[in-house]
């Protein structure tokens, strides 16, 4: 039997980084602003949607993991039904493979110390 989100118990964070000043090897992504935005009125969407407004968090152009990661510590201890975590942006891998997801302050020069990694532990997006 398929059910529906509980929606005081389901969150979402939606993610984008549309500009890379440390990388000018990524070119900026302009339509990222756009993405969450519509994806975010879809998601909270009275008639149709999944998740109330107030817990559907938007990060646009999130500078390192210092600001993001608090944001999602807190979503995911939050949500005990759906979570949702959709990142729009570069993602770079290193000399390993590892996919790492670019971050405004995001260096490719240091890349493990600026960005992201899915996965990883700490602030992580697993």
């Amino acid at each position: 039997m398929t059910r529906f989100p509980e929606t005081a118990r389901s969150r979402a964070v939606l993610i984008g980084t549309s500009r890379f000043p440390k990388a000018p090897q990524l070119p900026s992504i302009p339509a990222v602003a756009a993405n969450l935005n519509a994806l975010r009125q879809v998601l909270t969407d009275p008639a149709a949607g999944t998740i109330t407004p107030e817990l559907c968090r938007v990060v646009s152009d999130p500078a390192d993991m210092q600001r993001l990661g608090p944001i999602l510590s807190n979503t995911i201890r939050e949500a005990t039904d759906v979570l949702l975590v959709y990142y729009a942006g570069h993602g770079l891998l290193d000399d390993k493979g590892r996919l790492y997801l670019s971050l405004t302050e995001t260096d490719p020069a240091v890349l493990r110390y600026t960005v992201n990694r899915p996965g990883s532990n700490g602030d992580s997006i697993s």
